[in-house]
């Protein structure tokens, strides 16, 4: 049995999707500051390998190594595989949303904050080039940060949860459970477990099967097809249990 977290787009805690139309938005240019690493985001990603990339590395960009090597990989299972194994075609949905950040303050701060006079967060705004600043969520001292770039959100939370007046700064997570593409990178390999789950979902998918798959040296190695995870070879549900263990 599975829980994990799907599709249902929720900004924390739970009842602020209540909650339209109040306050305000602050607009930024999006500025970088001249010393810092440059963004190396592709001009037109694939959006699904970028995620990927973005999930598997826990950096703050996307890996251009990493991104070509899940696009390319992904390509050749699908279309080696997609006739005989159409489960090869589910997709990967990331747990929280990219360049996405939700920030909780004391009440004070927040104040601040609306009228303009935080000037604590300016040099990370400007770092991480921060677009837009929603206000929408006064009543409980939140505020959600849109970032120019798809940034990792984790990344960036540790990074403004450490300003003052600050309670809290997680991802905007995605809620629930679905078939789907799990990727893993244990070592050297990156495998790719296809789910397909039924029962009680999205709340949580209660029957999973899987088909694995690597690619080494372009070529597709069929790793199985697993009805439970307690018949996968250890090294592949160690794959697996990293992979979950990612995703929650």
């Amino acid at each position: 049995m599975q829980k994990n977290r799907a599709t249902i787009l929720i900004w924390l805690p739970a009842i602020v999707l209540t909650l339209a139309g109040c306050g305000g938005d602050i607009s930024f240019s999006p500025l970088v500051d001249l010393d810092s690493d440059p963004v190396l985001i592709p001009a037109q990603p694939d959006r699904e390998a970028l995620a990927i990339a973005l999930w598997l590395s826990g950096e703050l960009t996307a890996p251009p190594e990493l991104y070509e090597r899940i696009r390319t990989d992904l390509r050749i299972v699908r279309k080696d595989q997609r006739d005989t194994v159409p489960a090869v075609d589910l997709k990967f949905f990331e747990p929280w949303e990219p360049g996405r950040l939700v920030i909780g303050f004391d009440a004070w701060t927040y104040q601040l904050i609306s009228g303009g006079l935080y000037q604590e967060w300016d040099s990370l705004n400007r770092h991480y080039s921060v677009d837009r600043v929603d206000l929408s969520m006064p009543t409980f001292n939140m505020l959600k940060l849109k970032f120019t770039d798809p940034l990792n959100p984790e990344v960036l939370a540790e990074a403004y949860e450490k300003l003052p007046g600050v309670r809290f700064a997680v991802p905007n997570w995605y809620l629930g459970d679905r078939s789907m593409l799990l990727p893993s990178h244990p070592d050297s390999r990156v495998l790719y477990f296809f789910r397909n789950a039924w029962g009680d979902c999205p709340s949580g998918c209660l029957y999973s099967e899987y088909w694995v798959y690597a690619v080494i040296s372009g070529n597709v190695v069929y790793d199985g097809f697993f009805a439970e995870i307690s018949s996968m070879p250890h090294d592949l549900r160690a794959g697996l249990a990293a992979a979950w263990d990612n995703y929650h």
